[in-house]
């Protein structure tokens, strides 16, 4: 799960100022709940070798027969 947060401080009007956290979560899901991964952590302001970034985009791959 990633939320893409849009920061936009440098229109006029400055509608915007809310900031993510720059990470993607992985959550299980069963018939009955929905719990976050704590096993995945990807934190694009950390694991990134160029630097901050902010998740916007996936790519998803069928997995499994």
């Amino acid at each position: 799960m990633s939320d893409y947060f849009l920061v936009e401080d440098l229109v006029l009007s400055c509608v915007v100022k809310a900031e993510g956290d720059d990470k993607i979560h992985l959550y299980n899901l069963s018939r009955d709940s929905i719990t976050l991964d704590p096993r995945f952590d990807l934190d694009f302001d950390r694991d990134i070798k160029t630097g901050p970034a902010r998740p916007h985009g996936f790519a998803f791959l069928r997995g499994g027969p």
